[in-house]
């Protein structure tokens, strides 16, 4: 997969295009700016806790293979990766505090930024999904070692302010960050076959 699947934006004569953040992409196109709610009630509850919750959140993406043996959270491409199964998570119904906007790459969170710098603060925290099984197989069959370009269309099925319905929609849009058709119908399809799993099961 190549790190990034840039198409050159249309600008005046002369003007720069100008380089995309590592992590957060080009704004998008309609510049969406929606809010993922932080959680529900009962997560963390100060920024140590949330912190050190995250950091639990982090050894399960290790151990279930999503992030490479090896992995850095300095390393903008691990980074990412975690940013994305955090917004996914938090779309399946697990509350880890954090509000994402959409971006040209998916979803993004400043305050999961700041955290991922700084997580020897973590005080505390909870498994996050400790008392919820079936959301943690869900989530796990969902992300587990998937490429980061799958899990960026997976955020895009998720977040509430999307504008596609379905991979078929996504894979058409036009973007400054192209897509793979089948990978963008997948993504969507497994996505929304979860959520139907979950909501059988509640």
């Amino acid at each position: 997969m190549k790190e990034f699947r840039v198409r050159a934006p249309q600008g005046e004569p002369g003007e720069s295009p100008g380089v995309p953040h590592v992590l957060l992409g080009y704004p998008l196109e309609s510049r969406i700016d929606a809010r993922h709610a932080p959680g529900t009630p009962g997560g963390p509850s100060s920024v140590e806790e949330r912190v050190g919750t995250l950091a639990k959140f982090v050894a399960r993406l290790a151990k279930n293979g999503t992030l490479r043996k090896g992995y850095s959270l300095k390393a903008p491409a691990d980074a990412r990766i975690v940013q994305k199964c955090a917004h996914i998570a938090q779309g399946l119904g697990i509350s880890l505090g954090y509000e994402f906007s959409l971006l040209e790459n998916g979803a993004f969170s400043s305050d999961l930024e700041m955290d991922l710098c700084r997580l020897e603060i973590g005080r505390g925290g909870t498994d996050p999904f400790a008392e919820n099984e079936a959301t943690a197989a869900a989530f796990e069959r969902l992300v587990a070692g998937r490429e980061t370009e799958w899990l960026e269309a997976a955020t895009f099925a998720l977040h509430p302010k999307s504008k596609w319905r379905t991979g078929a929609e996504f894979a058409k849009r036009r973007g400054m960050i192209e897509y793979d058709a089948r990978t963008a119908r997948d993504a969507f399809g497994r996505v929304a076959a979860c959520l139907r799993d979950l909501g059988a099961r509640t």
